[in-house]
């Protein structure tokens, strides 16, 4: 617009000279009036002193257009050089100022016509041309100096601007025109764009590069997001390009430019939800796409990127090359891969993300998914799963597909959360055969333990709140199985049945007591009917399975044995219970002896129990036979006949024994950790067949190895067990 005015003021310049050199400031001004007012422009003041020889000097001029307010002052118009047809001006001041109005972009003329205007106006510029303080007012104000050069051929014009060290050069031509500017001050930038005029477009490139000298350029605000900009230096290359029969205008601008703009840095940024915190210092390459007024920015390179949230430590999330937005009055962003790597305790956390999509639309926004996660801990995989991602807004939806958690399979899952609130919850059901749980079993360091047969059910409710940046968590969970075979080391445990709700986290407690049954437990005696009632915990952060007995009892050699005191703890393999015996039959006891006896009655008692690593010990056990006894008959093998006659003593008691009529039966039991039993027996009565049936009292110490015997019973039962298994199938 200044290089317009001066444009005039040299047309007006030969009817200018007539005028000066009737020495008539009067006739000059009428010159002006007339010449600006045919360029649209109306001159409100004017003031001028008489003029001298060929030397024009005005002293103000205030110029209004449709949509300009121009006031120049200490304007000098003479010739270039003495004896030159060239002239040259200069004005001491200029005030440039827009006057907002709608533009009408019916009027506003094309890319070529302009083109062609100024082409046929350049050769009538002055040849140089100098403001000495300029301030051009747009949306805002520039001051600095202007000049130029008007070559036949070029246009060469330099802008400084001092206060912010700024320096613009301008080239124009027919063919190429362009624009470099230098700024430097607390930061440097520079850049050159060239505009090359084609046959249907003006193509345009540009380079430019910002570095900081003092300190990084700090950018923040608060909307949509609390955001943090931090840059020392980046560089910009700009190609595109501008239809010739484009109009001139900053909307149709916005709409007609086709380019691309590549950037590339190493700016510190940060986005800050309140709960989650996105931020980098990593370089980053991408390509601004501006097609029909949509900005497409785009990543050239893989960025890494900070993630700070409750529910994880020492995240980085990764997009990929690719990883792209479309930015018009909404906004659209697509990932065709992220992932994710973090770390929370001592548990490593992997995900992957496909097919992302972002939409924004005003205040309202979504964000659609899928997602691969995994969860470790050290080498050991826990968990997998392959879910759909759904976030509106706050409101964040995992829609799982299928989830596979240390082997067991599920595909009904489910993960809510609320990013104001801060709150979620997540739930998960599954069944599986009771094989499958081996990796669970050996993820809970149970040693000795697997399970071979029946069913297993569990349903999971998760829920958590978000404060503060601490996370609370709270599991309820139901745990059930069917039709359970076990082996738990050398013991098998047969067709069991468990029920359980554990609440808490990480360390979970049964809300009621957890009922379990076993029809068979096979440790060489038969004992069935196992009903159990105990509060568990279950801790795998400290590697803790504990429970604490309420109720235990089993059938035993047709009798009982309860508890309602008996504590046991899984990994160690240690505990305690105090068991009470209850009419136990006694030819079902001595039948485990290898030795021949018959025998009736029934015994009771107590026995503590102490286990230790697997061990079990008995100290201080009593059992005493129920009125009103009963029979003990002993029929020796032939080694104890032998033995027996060679000692009169021991001669004396089987005899005793081989009809004895007993009415108390009193023993004190004693169990070492070897497997070593020790029974402390008194027995009273009498053998009719014995010197008349006369009062007997014997005290007797009978030593066993338990363990031997029950294994060696263990092994019988597994034996015959094979044996009748081939017999059924034909095997010889």
């Amino acid at each position: 617009m200044l290089f317009r005015i001066f444009l005039l003021l040299t047309f007006s310049f030969l009817g200018v000279s007539i005028a000066a050199w009737w020495n008539s400031p009067y006739l000059i001004e009428r010159v002006l009036r007339s010449e600006l007012a045919a360029n649209g422009f109306d001159v409100p003041s004017f003031v001028m002193d008489r003029p001298h020889s060929w030397l024009i000097e005005i002293d103000s001029i205030f110029l209004v257009s449709q949509d300009m307010e121009i006031e120049l002052s200490n304007v000098v118009i003479k010739p270039f050089d003495t004896g030159s047809p060239h002239i040259s001006v200069a004005a001491k001041r200029a005030r440039i100022e827009s006057i907002s109005r709608q533009q009408d972009s019916e009027t506003s003329p094309d890319w070529q016509s302009l083109i062609e205007s100024i082409n046929t106006s350049t050769g009538l510029l002055p040849r140089y041309g100098a403001v000495e303080q300029l301030q051009w007012c747009l949306e805002e104000c520039l001051a600095g100096t202007l000049r130029w050069n008007r070559s036949d051929t070029l246009i060469d014009a330099q802008f400084h601007i001092p206060d912010q060290n700024m320096f613009a050069a301008f080239l124009w031509s027919r063919q190429k025109s362009s624009i470099s500017m230098t700024g430097y001050s607390d930061h440097l930038f520079m850049g050159q764009v060239e505009f090359v005029t084609g046959e249907e477009e003006i193509m345009i490139h540009g380079d430019g590069r910002y570095l900081s000298q003092t300190g990084p350029l700090n950018i923040d605000g608060e909307f949509p997001l609390n955001y943090q900009l931090e840059m020392e230096s980046f560089s910009a290359t700009l190609k595109g390009a501008i239809p010739l029969d484009g109009t001139v205008s900053i909307e149709a601008i916005k709409q007609q430019l086709d380019a691309t703009l590549s950037i590339s840095g190493e700016p510190y940024w940060q986005v800050d939800t309140g709960e989650i915190r996105l931020s980098s210092k990593r370089p980053v390459a991408m390509d601004i796409r501006i097609q029909q007024g949509v900005l497409t920015p785009l990543l050239t390179e893989a960025l890494d990127i900070k993630l700070v949230t409750p529910f994880l430590e020492q995240s980085i999330l990764t997009l990929s090359s690719g990883t792209g937005c479309s930015i018009e009055e909404n906004i659209g962003c697509s990932a065709a891969l992220a992932s994710l790597s973090s770390v929370k305790d001592s548990y490593a956390v992997a995900a992957s993300f496909t097919a992302l999509q972002f939409n924004q639309e005003g205040e309202s926004w979504r964000l659609l998914g899928t997602a691969e996660v995994n969860l470790a801990e050290g080498d050991e995989a826990l968990l997998s799963s392959m879910m759909e991602l759904e976030l509106d807004n706050s409101n964040m939806v995992a829609k799982v597909k299928s989830v596979n958690v240390l082997g067991l399979q599920s595909e009904d899952a489910e993960i809510k959360h609320n990013l104001v609130t801060g709150k979620g919850r997540g739930r998960i059901r599954l069944m599986s055969a009771a094989a499958d749980t081996q990796e669970i079993i050996n993820y809970l360091q149970i040693p000795d333990l697997s399970a071979s047969n029946g069913e297993l059910s569990l349903e999971a409710d998760l829920v958590w709140k978000v404060r503060s940046g601490e996370m609370k968590i709270e599991l309820v969970s139901l745990i059930s199985a069917t039709e359970l075979d076990v082996a738990y080391g050398e013991y098998q445990l047969l067709a069991g049945e468990i029920n359980m709700r554990l609440a808490g986290w990480p360390r979970l407690k049964s809300t009621q007591p957890v009922k379990m049954s076993w029809r068979e437990f096979d440790m060489g005696v038969p004992i069935e009917d196992i009903n159990m009632a105990f509060d568990l915990v279950l801790d795998p952060k400290t590697n803790e399975i504990s429970l604490t007995g309420r109720s235990l009892d089993a059938a035993v050699f047709n009798g009982h044995v309860s508890s309602s005191d008996f504590a046991y703890e899984l990994v160690s393999r240690s505990g305690y219970a105090n068991l009470t015996l209850v009419q136990l039959k006694l030819d079902q006891i001595l039948a485990l002896q290898e030795e021949d006896f018959q025998s009736t009655g029934k015994i009771s008692g107590s026995v503590p129990v102490q286990v230790n690593q697997g061990k079990l010990n008995v100290s201080k056990g009593k059992i005493s036979a129920i009125d009103p006894g009963g029979f003990i008959r002993y029929s020796p093998s032939q080694a104890v006949a032998n033995l027996v006659a060679q000692n009169e003593q021991l001669k004396v008691v089987v005899d005793t024994m081989s009809d004895f009529q007993y009415h108390s039966l009193d023993a004190e039991l004693e169990y070492s950790p070897e497997g070593n039993l020790v029974a402390r027996t008194a027995l009273k009565g009498s053998n009719p067949s014995f010197e008349n049936g006369r009062e007997i009292h014997l005290n007797l110490k009978v030593e066993e190895n338990l363990a031997t015997l029950l294994k060696s019973l263990r092994l019988s039962d597994e034996l015959s067990g094979k044996l009748g298994e081939k017999a059924k199938s034909g095997v010889r």
